[in-house]
């Protein structure tokens, strides 16, 4: 018998001494309650969450106080985006009427020209309908 017992004193000290193992794990076998609960993790308790919802609200005011501004100004950037574009037309529009006026004078001119000028091989009716129309233009200068 005392070589068993010394063979067990021999395993013992060989494995160490006889301990739990669930209780020496580093992690825990059930959540803890900091890990749950905002009041246990934070390290002064409710005064710092409401110091933290305190500057969550003055972000987000100044967050909308910045969005507001640039909104502001974005409106104000297509106003004068609108009134330049708007001139823009308007000078166009005024070129385009005297373009067209001219393009009519031109016209006319050109008429007027075919038709004092005229062609070498044109009948005398024609030359006579065109010294009438020369004749009533002229008149029509004179008053």
């Amino acid at each position: 018998m005392i070589q068993s017992n010394a063979a067990s004193a021999l395993a013992t000290q060989e494995a160490g001494p006889s301990v739990d193992a669930a209780a020496q794990s580093p992690i825990p076998t059930t959540p803890s309650r900091a890990a749950n609960d905002p009041v246990a993790r934070s390290p002064a308790g409710p005064q710092d969450d409401l110091e933290d919802d305190e500057h969550a609200e003055l972000r987000l005011a100044r967050s909308r106080d910045r969005n507001r501004e640039h909104a502001r100004r974005t409106r104000l950037r297509k106003k004068q985006q609108l009134e330049s574009l708007q001139g823009k037309v308007k000078e166009l529009q005024d070129e385009s009427k005297l373009l067209k006026q001219t393009i009519e004078e031109c016209s006319i001119a050109s008429i007027l020209l075919e038709l004092s000028n005229g062609d070498e091989g044109r009948n005398e009716d024609v030359d006579e309908d065109a010294k009438g129309i020369e004749n009533i233009i002229s008149k029509s200068v004179e008053e």
